[in-house]
């Protein structure tokens, strides 16, 4: 779970213009911001302090663990329509309106699977290489945190992004293999990113705010995959040596473990 505070203090913040159609980002000195730069963003203090700008939006990046849902057109006369309403209730984090207030933006806690699609007619997602606007307009009735929702997200993209993930074609996507980076280094990096208190609290077993222990350990292995540059074996090795390790781990799951099940989904092999 993360608050809107703690998301505020986060360096991944911008600037933004209307250009036509789209919404151009900046950065706190009116320049052209980019959204896979880090030097281009701010805090959220540091660009609510500077004016003569539409607006501040969040960019999205992988070691943040969090993704943007885009909803256009479901808050006609900004109020929301029935599938609106539905896909709200369904991922249950924090929502807002969009600046048009004809849309509708939810933050929740996962990521993306590798080669999935981000934009489906009036919907998109986004969890790296993106900036979402943020207005603070919360939707009344949506929670004020943002919630970890992989199961959740799972499903949204697969009911209304008409993506499945392809056995066959898992592999395009994936990380090259690390180079020898060792375990210690690994968990430094990944302790010490910008939700690595969160990935810290998982490591040492600490579960709370996951609605079962299967959805942490997806939660984890996610987020060791990202930071092993998709090293199997490292992620297999270091999930055993988590406090998440329980007999569990071992128990059949049709002809693997359940360890070895729970990987397959994210490594697809």
């Amino acid at each position: 779970m993360t608050t809107i505070d703690e998301l505020k203090e986060l360096p991944n913040w911008v600037l933004w213009k209307h250009s036509g159609k789209h919404k151009v980002p900046y950065t706190v000195d009116g320049k052209l911001a980019s959204t896979t730069n880090p030097d281009c963003w701010s805090t959220y203090k540091e660009c609510a302090q500077v004016k003569d700008f539409n607006g501040i939006g969040l960019v999205l990046a992988l070691d943040t663990g969090i993704v943007g849902i885009d909803l256009d057109h479901v808050a006609p006369n900004g109020k929301l329509s029935v599938i609106g309403a539905k896909i709200v209730s369904e991922l249950n984090s924090y929502a807002e309106y969009s600046p048009s207030r004809t849309g509708v933006h939810i933050l929740l806690e996962g990521f993306l699977p590798e080669g999935c699609k981000r934009k489906a007619g009036d919907y998109e997602m986004y969890d790296r290489a993106q900036f979402l606007t943020f207005t603070g307009w919360h939707l009344e009735g949506s929670l004020d945190t943002i919630e970890n929702r992989q199961s959740e997200l799972d499903s949204y993209i697969k009911t209304y992004m008409h993506w499945q993930r392809e056995p066959a074609r898992q592999c395009i996507d994936r990380p090259t293999q690390s180079a020898n980076i060792s375990d210690h280094e690994i968990l430094k990096k990944a302790f010490g990113a910008k939700n690595g208190i969160a990935t810290k609290r998982l490591y040492e077993g600490d579960i709370s705010g996951f609605k079962s222990p299967s959805e942490a350990d997806m939660s984890l292995a996610r987020r060791l995959w990202y930071w092993s540059n998709g090293d199997q074996n490292q992620v297999r090795r270091l999930m055993k040596n988590s406090g998440l390790n329980r007999k569990k781990f071992n128990e059949p799951r049709g002809k693997k473990t359940y360890l070895e099940y729970t990987l397959e989904k994210i490594f697809g092999t």
